[in-house]
């Protein structure tokens, strides 16, 4: 069935497959797979020459066991872990005796304040008794002093009465003297309005009081017309002036026009002759177009030329220089290099012959191509003088129309003066009308003059008798107060008889109030005292909570610190310690079926006698000839192969009896693992090969001699950088 995976998924499922350890998913490099399967030809003896730590930590995770290293080094996590917070831990109940000790005092504390209680709280309770007893009877002295009050309020309230009718009665005298002086100046007024004027005047103004709005709107209309008289002569004149000036200012003009429009026929003539030079200007522009596209033809010609003879050039250089074929690695002859030489250079000779050639008919095209060009230039030059003559041509046009409209405006403005001039009145009409308007006017202001007297003379009458009728009221008035006075007085005396029966009572209640103010002081004090050792109290009952509460938690610390410590005593004495000697078991059995194949195949494949091997407990081979160690780097390439070969194949071994379940067991790849052996060692080899018992070995090598042990053989070619089967 056909599945869509990710790269992570599928990477799982072949794991899955195989039966690799799932743990190896994550994991960038898969190490079983190098170590037992497949390992390049340049890695193979990459392990031997590594520091001893690096190839035992490729150890550990090659058969499983580095588990028991990050064990140890998670275990010394968190023992440095544990230690810091027993650290902290310590410090947190460091003060845990002195709390105790803090709460102790503060209970005893607390039961000497609660004995204070006890004994102040009777004696406040025995003096709130006695102010009730003193509020009760200040109650009763104070209804009496409310009577008291009042009876003083009633006196005061009189008094005010009295002082107010005393006023009144002085403001109502004052008010009628001023009314007899307001009557006496009125009347004198009376008397001047009816000296001012004759018998005669009145009598001629009277008959034009009934004509008065008659003789308004003559005088209004007379002087709208006489408005619009002066406003339409004094118009006439400035219209006049105005359109006299206009004239002078369209004569000027209208010889300003003459002038300049006498250069338009010379213009016209030169706009013709401008026109006609320019008609073949787009004929002479396409042929520039064309000249330049076959310039830019010739010069992508002469490009491909140039790089023809460079690559004909540098082929001549590189086949002169060439010893071997680089696709086939062929020895290339000195007469094929002539030949190829010789067909380059005659392909050199032909390019430069041509390039001439075309490099010559591009100088000529060139200079005709720039000939033209000025000549577009003075073209383009005349076309911009056209376009200025244009536009002097139109604004001259425009003059001229303007010139013919200004003199048809002349004879328009003529006309309009000359009637001007006709409407304007004579200044003695204008004088004649203005001394009949003010003569009216005057008449006018003198009659509204004597209105305005009878008015006031109506005004005041009506004035003095309104005075008398408020005199009379005065009058009425103040025997009024005089009555309400006596009235009060007889009241004043009766309220005072009162207060002198009731005057005691004040003083007594001031007396018994002082008593109860100093009963309320020591009630104050009783109980500032009693709240202050409450609060008191309270303070210490918080204080003890708290401490209580923090005794708890510091003694729960102190039981996380004691679990602590068996733990981290538990760790460092017992479990690294087991996990280093479980580590060194596995070690100890996997170190001597190495060391067992190791040897074995290793002196199958070395012929010397004298040079024997064994691994050391870090699984480092130490080689020793003829009784003395010698390194690894120091061997010949034939032994290193052979010895690299031999480690490889004790660790796929190894591997696989320990990881038996793994489906790869029964592969092995090797590239190139007979790199410098001798005929005698590759006919060891097959012996080995046929020791590991696999069902399918690959080899990758270019020893002919391999053939003769395997079963069947691919042979690969390389073509073209590319590897393809034969």
């Amino acid at each position: 069935m056909k599945s869509e995976l990710t790269p992570i998924e599928l990477k799982s499922k072949v794991f899955e497959l195989l039966q690799y350890p799932r743990e190896l998913v994550s994991k960038s490099r898969d190490l079983i797979y190098r170590y037992t399967v497949y390992t390049p030809q340049e890695e193979m003896k990459q392990i031997l020459q590594e520091d001893k730590d690096t190839r035992l930590d490729t150890l550990r995770k090659v058969f499983g066991i580095d588990k028991y290293k990050r064990v140890r080094e998670n275990s010394s996590i968190l023992v440095r872990y544990l230690r810091e917070l027993n650290a902290q831990y310590s410090g947190e109940v460091f003060d845990l005796d002195e709390k105790i000790r803090q709460k102790a005092e503060f209970e005893q504390q607390k039961t000497i304040l609660n004995e204070k209680l006890s004994l102040l709280e009777p004696i406040l309770s025995a003096l709130k008794s006695r102010i009730e007893q003193k509020k009760s009877f200040l109650q009763q002295l104070e209804q009496k002093l409310t009577e008291l009050t009042l009876l003083r309020k009633n006196h005061a309230i009189i008094d005010t009465k009295i002082n107010e009718k005393f006023l009144q009665q002085r403001n109502t005298l004052n008010e009628i003297n001023l009314q007899d002086k307001s009557i006496t100046l009125l009347e004198q007024k009376l008397k001047s309005i009816d000296s001012e004027l004759t018998t005669v005047e009145i009598a001629h103004y009277q008959q034009y009081l009934g004509k008065i709005k008659e003789l308004e709107q003559d005088l209004q209309q007379k002087e709208l017309s006489y408005q619009e008289v002066s406003n339409k002569h004094t118009r006439s004149k400035i219209e006049s002036a105005s359109l006299n000036a206009r004239m002078q200012a369209i004569k000027e003009r209208h010889l300003l026009l003459e002038n300049k429009l006498k250069i338009l026929p010379e213009k016209q003539a030169k706009f013709e002759e401008l026109r006609r030079l320019l008609a073949s200007k787009d004929e002479f522009a396409q042929k520039i177009i064309g000249q330049e596209k076959l310039l830019n033809e010739m010069n992508v010609q002469i490009k491909e030329f140039e790089v023809n003879k460079a690559n004909s050039e540098k082929l001549k250089l590189q086949i002169s220089q060439l010893n071997n074929c680089p696709v086939c690695q062929q020895e290339v002859s000195e007469t094929h290099k002539h030949d190829v030489v010789t067909e380059e250079e005659s392909k050199i000779v032909n390019l430069i012959n041509e390039l001439s050639a075309v490099m010559e008919e591009r100088e000529k095209l060139q200079n005709e191509l720039a000939n033209n060009k000025r000549h577009l230039e003075s073209m383009q030059k005349q076309e911009m003088q056209l376009q200025s003559i244009t536009s002097e041509i139109n604004a001259l046009t425009e003059l001229a129309a303007e010139k013919n409209a200004n003199t048809e405006l002349l004879n328009a403005l003529n006309a309009k003066i000359n009637l001007l001039n006709s409407n304007i009145l004579q200044d003695k009409e204008l004088l004649k009308h203005k001394e009949e308007i003010d003569s009216l006017r005057l008449l006018i202001k003198k009659i509204h003059d004597y209105a305005l007297r009878e008015n006031e003379k109506n005004n005041l009458l009506a004035l003095i008798n309104d005075k008398k009728s408020a005199r009379l009221s005065s009058e009425n008035t103040k025997h009024a107060i005089e009555a309400e006075l006596r009235r009060l007085a007889d009241e004043k005396k009766i309220a005072e008889e009162k207060l002198a029966l009731n005057s005691e009572a004040e003083q007594q209640f001031n007396s018994e109030k002082v008593a109860l103010e100093q009963h309320y002081s020591q009630e104050r004090m009783q109980e500032l005292t009693v709240i202050a050792l409450r609060k008191e109290t309270e303070s210490i009952e918080k204080s003890i909570l708290l401490l209580t509460n923090e005794i708890e938690r510091k003694n729960n610390v102190k039981q996380k610190i004691s679990k602590m410590n068996e733990l981290n005593n538990w760790l460092q004495e017992y479990f690294i310690t087991l996990t280093e000697i479980m580590e060194r078991h596995v070690m100890l059995k996997l170190y001597h079926e190495f060391n067992e194949l190791f040897l074995r195949w290793f002196d199958i494949l070395i012929e010397d006698e004298t040079m024997s091997t064994r691994l050391d407990d870090e699984f480092t081979p130490i080689i020793e000839q003829n009784g003395y160690e010698i390194s690894f780097d120091n061997l010949s390439g034939g032994e290193r192969t052979a010895c690299a070969l031999a480690y490889r194949l004790a660790l796929n071994k190894t591997i696989n009896d320990v990881m038996s379940r793994i489906k790869t067991r029964d592969l092995i790849i090797l590239d190139e693992p007979t790199d410098g052996f001798s005929n005698e060692q590759l006919d060891k080899v097959r012996d080995v090969l046929e020791q590991l018992n696999m069902k399918q070995v690959i080899i990758v090598s270019h020893e002919s001699k391999v053939e003769s042990f395997v079963n069947s053989v691919v042979r690969i070619e390389k073509r073209e950088h590319v590897s393809c089967v034969v």
